[in-house]
């Protein structure tokens, strides 16, 4: 049982829980970037030898992540 009244609020939970889902879609966005730019390079992209193919693809996980950071789960 929850005493403090403050956590049986209910938009104080929808707040909290929107708070969390945007950290994590931000988080998100920096892992995107990451393994587009970073030392994390993965395979499901470095295997693209076509660069003609690559570049708009790391272009456009590199606009996703970014829109991630900015906007949150808005960026959904």
């Amino acid at each position: 049982n929850v005493i403090d009244a403050l956590y049986n609020n209910e938009e104080f939970i929808n707040d909290y829980m929107k708070s969390i889902i945007d950290d994590a879609f931000r988080y998100a966005g920096l892992e995107i970037i990451r393994r587009v730019v970073g030392s994390a390079k993965v395979l499901e992209i470095e295997s693209v030898e076509d660069a003609n193919v690559r570049i708009p693809m790391e272009r456009k996980l590199m606009d996703i992540g970014l829109k991630y950071i900015l906007d949150g789960s808005l960026g959904v």
